[in-house]
């Protein structure tokens, strides 16, 4: 079983949300600023701290998309898969 810290958990959890509410959407969030804007329900996009998102991607549950406007976000297949509780 993978550990994540509450922050790592929580966007995890988001981006989950997201993909189910949003199939059609290329990514499943941006992670853009200082902070994780969690909420279960929020509109679109997940916002995701950029060290957090740069986190999860070390550990291969997300890929990053980076360019000049900002990062998107896609979980990968174990990001998908993950089993994660708040």
């Amino acid at each position: 079983m993978m550990h994540l810290n509450a922050k790592q958990r929580e966007a995890i959890l988001m981006l989950q949300d997201m993909r189910r509410r949003y199939p059609d959407e290329t990514w499943d969030g941006a992670a853009c600023g200082d902070s994780t804007y969690y909420a279960l329900g929020t509109t679109w996009p997940a916002l995701i701290n950029w060290r957090t998102a740069a986190a999860l991607e070390r550990r291969e549950l997300v890929t990053i998309h980076r360019d000049h406007d900002g990062w998107d976000i896609t979980l990968t297949a174990e990001g998908v898969a993950l089993e994660v509780t708040r």
